[in-house]
């Protein structure tokens, strides 16, 4: 079966948006959350704040907190975990704390941006 450009648009739009929208969310989190956290702590609270939309496979978080760590704004280190092997824990570094106020109003910008051109498309439509 063939898949059509208009499936792939869809699939890489998708791709593109949650990947960015994700890191934004994780980094949320981190700083508003009731840290230290680990890559399943993570998933399970993104889950449980954004639906099934926002559940996926434990391996996508870890290139995403590395990406986080590498720019300074998570740090990390290992400890012991109260069932199995020692778990990584992330905690939100000072840099962090201002790149995730900064994201979140870059955020409401785009957020309102976006649902303004949206809205204008709609009123062209209807006329």
């Amino acid at each position: 079966m063939k898949i059509s450009n208009e499936d792939k648009y869809v699939s890489k739009l998708d791709k593109e948006i949650k990947t960015g929208v994700i890191s934004f969310l994780i980094l949320q989190i981190i700083k508003h959350g009731s840290g230290p956290y680990y890559g399943y702590k993570l998933i399970r609270e993104l889950k449980s704040l954004g639906g099934e939309r926002f559940s996926f496979a434990e391996g996508t978080i870890y290139p995403i907190l590395h990406s986080l760590e590498r720019m300074g704004l998570v740090g990390s280190e290992w400890g012991e975990s109260n069932n199995g092997p020692p778990r990584k824990y992330y905690e939100i570094t000072a840099e962090g704390k201002r790149a995730a106020t900064e994201g979140l109003d870059l955020w409401r910008v785009l957020k309102d941006s976006t649902d303004r051109v949206l809205g204008g498309l709609q009123e062209h439509d209807k006329g």
